[in-house]
């Protein structure tokens, strides 16, 4: 790997509620060098610095509109990473052997370390497409051209267009409540499972 997740990884204490991913890291100034293991897992030098972004304030104000702003505040909680973990000006400059199916799988791999509880994929189907191969899944649009949905694993995925383009405001206010009745609808299923799993021991049982 030659350039860096987002967040620090090192100050996860459990499995995260959200995990974001972009197609891949713009070079911001970086200089592509290679990375030891725990640099790579420090994150981005620059992630204090997000509330600036304006991909991040568009990502904010989409949150806000749902009402689950937190879940993007809580650094406990919360993974920000990318599909490919090398870095371009755009995605446009990914060549195709840095775009190996070996490459994606070490993104594979850190959605089955973490076990998310949700991932959501900045940049649509086509980041979706990146991470999962055609032939191996199949995407339903929940929103035509808007929201996208899969599963890997027990893992729910959607994908919606990358917070770096401009949304619309019936696009904010339409995929900010949507989303936050879908992420909310998890946490809700494994409440109901939790419950379940408890009201099925039988009396007396340690």
């Amino acid at each position: 790997v030659n350039y860096y997740t987002q967040s620090n990884l090192s100050l996860l204490h459990s499995a995260p509620e959200l995990l974001l991913l972009g197609i891949n890291p713009g070079s911001a100034g970086g200089d592509g060098k290679e990375l030891t293991a725990k640099e790579f897992l420090q994150g981005n030098p620059e992630y204090h610095t997000k509330g600036s972004w304006t991909m991040w304030q568009r990502l904010c104000r989409l949150f806000a509109q749902g009402n689950m702003l937190e879940m993007l505040q809580d650094e406990g909680s919360l993974v920000w990473s990318n599909v490919f973990h090398l870095n371009s000006k755009k995605e446009s400059g990914l060549t195709s052997p840095m775009k190996a199916p070996e490459v994606v799988q070490l993104t594979r791999d850190l959605i089955q370390v973490l076990q998310p509880q949700r991932v959501l994929c900045l940049g649509g189907a086509n980041c979706l497409y990146q991470l999962f191969p055609k032939y191996e899944t199949t995407l339903e649009a929940l929103i035509p051209g808007v929201l996208w949905y899969t599963r890997i694993g027990s893992t729910p995925v959607y994908g919606i267009p990358h917070t770096s383009s401009c949304y619309t405001n019936e696009q904010t206010d339409l995929l900010g409540k949507v989303l936050a009745f879908l992420l909310r609808l998890i946490i809700l299923q494994r409440q109901l499972s939790s419950n379940s799993l408890w009201s099925s021991e039988p009396i007396g049982s340690v």
